[in-house]
């Protein structure tokens, strides 16, 4: 097939592709409410999603997200979100989660997909789910705001992050940071001492703010992270993209200042603080001709952060699922992880 073994401008095209469906979207509705931001740095960011009184957390059936391996426990965790979002559906934090056993009794890898996960990228995330399991660990899939059963009605999977108001945007990643912490904190008081994270493209962004406020370098959030296709910095993709002009443009004339929403999204991106984990803790694969997440930015961030667990395999963004390579690199990374 063209789409796996094309060579770098057909994996570039491909992203520029969906860069420009994306922008579209965002240019039908890019609007601007009369609500405030809900926060304008990583610091209000922090103590606004801090976690608090433990969530009441409902255990339901996995339901359609089940695999066939009937000596797995499959189920359902679901808790009211702190944040919420202009459309209800997203209010609810959801984990898929497969163990073999009690949580705790083996290593749990905590799974925070990026923008966009759909049916179809849980088809192709299959076996990098199930190489998980057959090396030991148990799974916690943590679903994003406004994606999956937490779409809201008559839209797409994460079509609703770029089809809101700027102010539900940003409330977006407040909502997945906030929950996503307190995921961690279900997973930690059910026993969990060992906590890996697997996190791709916006997932790894909401779980690096994570690891930078409730963790140190030597008191680290998660035990071991593979960070696919990291989202560094949100304003490399939404404000120098050219395919955003127009979207940038109708915010301008509606009165926001792309100089703030840059020094907001800065303040987000991981490499500008030191790192809050061991290096050796942290495995990234990245796309080498990704157009969605650029090098640059990541590039900056392992400088910073001391990485050397890097892989890069010859996809985009959008076809690094499609490569039996991922698979292989991200068993060797998880085991050196397991092992360690």
């Amino acid at each position: 097939m063209v789409i796996v073994s094309g060579c770098a401008s057909v994996h570039a095209a491909l992203d520029v592709q969906a860069i420009e469906a994306k922008a579209v979207l965002a240019q039908r509705s890019s609007s601007v409410s009369a609500r405030p931001w809900p926060f304008t740095t990583a610091e209000e960011l922090e103590l606004k999603t801090r976690p608090g009184v433990a969530p009441t957390v409902e255990t339901l059936p996995i339901g359609v997200r089940a695999l066939d391996r009937p000596e797995l426990i499959q189920e359902q965790l679901a808790f009211r979100s702190r944040v919420t979002l202009r459309h209800s559906e997203s209010n609810h934090a959801r984990l898929y989660v497969y163990r073999h056993g009690r949580l705790g009794d083996r290593p749990v890898q905590l799974w925070v997909p990026g923008l966009y996960v759909s049916d179809l990228a849980l088809t192709l995330l299959r076996p990098l789910l199930l190489d998980a399991l057959a090396q030991g660990t148990d799974v916690a899939f943590f679903v994003p705001p406004y994606h999956l059963e937490r779409t809201p009605q008559g839209m797409g999977s994460g079509d609703a992050v770029l089809a809101t108001d700027l102010a539900d945007h940003l409330g977006v990643i407040e909502q997945g940071v906030a929950d996503l912490r307190d995921a961690v904190g279900v997973l930690r008081r059910a026993g969990v001492t060992r906590l890996g994270v697997f996190a791709g493209s916006m997932g790894a962004n909401f779980a690096l703010q994570v690891a930078r406020f409730d963790g140190t370098r030597e008191r680290p959030a998660f035990e071991f992270m593979t960070a696919m296709i990291p989202l560094i910095d949100w304003g490399a993709l939404l404000l120098e993209r050219p395919e955003f002009a127009q979207v940038r443009a109708q915010l301008v004339s509606k009165g926001v200042s792309l100089e703030a929403l840059a020094a907001l999204y800065e303040t987000l991106d991981p490499s500008r603080v030191g790192a809050s984990m061991h290096p050796m803790t942290i495995s990234v694969l990245a796309a080498r001709y990704d157009q969605v997440t650029p090098a640059a930015p990541r590039e900056r961030w392992q400088h910073t952060w001391g990485l050397s667990r890097v892989h890069l395999i010859d996809r985009g963004h959008a076809t690094m699922l499609l490569s039996d390579e991922l698979v292989t690199a991200a068993h060797a990374f998880l085991a050196e992880d397991l092992a360690r």
